[in-house]
């Protein structure tokens, strides 16, 4: 769902957002909806790098303390759909201690040149766990360039629903050839056990 407000008079003074939705005929209806994560057009990715929309992972690979990764067009938590398209990526966890990080990654066949990039952005969801004593949660992005490394965190992050992760690469010398990116998530604020998952989608740069 998508809003152009690039010509509209009255885009420097938003002060409230509104969403409605009906069915199409008079029947009674109890429903809910769930609205993912918004955006305002300078946070869209310009340029795509990973949509998973060919059902693949894109050569996402599971690291530290996951078992598996899988484009899926649907899963348990909410909104239960990818942010955009058909396709998301999941990273299903190992049980381990909520506070341990999860980790994927991807290693380009060839290294991304993101000189015209502001921000590396994606958008990332999760489980909750409700009942663990988990204070808040963390999702990291690192971008990397051989050896040298920069990242990023997801600012006021909420499960069940998609938020913005992304990495300020505009003044970073080594932008230009970038080998790997990883994506790191957890819970804080408790070692119980927890083989929560996460999803990531729409990864590209601005």
């Amino acid at each position: 769902l998508t809003l152009d407000l690039s010509t509209w008079t009255g885009n420097t003074t938003i002060n409230n957002i509104k969403v409605w939705v009906r069915g199409t005929t008079n029947n009674d209806w109890s429903g809910t909806y769930d609205i993912g994560a918004g955006y305002f057009s300078s946070n869209e990715p310009t340029t795509m790098l990973w949509d998973f929309e060919d059902g693949t992972t894109g050569g996402w690979i599971p690291e530290s303390n996951v078992e598996s990764v899988e484009a899926v067009t649907t899963f348990a938590n909410r909104p239960r759909a990818p942010e955009e398209g058909d396709y998301a990526l999941e990273a299903s966890s190992a049980t381990v201690p909520a506070d341990t990080p999860r980790v994927i990654s991807v290693t380009p066949d060839n290294p991304l040149d993101l000189t015209d990039a502001e921000h590396l952005v994606m958008s990332v969801n999760s489980y909750g766990a409700a009942g663990l004593g988990i204070s808040d949660y963390e999702a990291i992005v690192r971008v990397w360039s051989g050896d040298q490394m920069i990242e990023g965190q997801a600012s006021d992050y909420q499960p069940n629903r998609w938020n913005l992760l992304s990495a300020d690469v505009s003044d970073w010398e080594h932008r230009s050839s970038i080998t790997k990116i990883e994506v790191s998530f957890r819970g804080l604020g408790s070692s119980d056990d927890w083989g929560g998952r996460f999803q990531i989608d729409k990864i590209g740069w601005l």
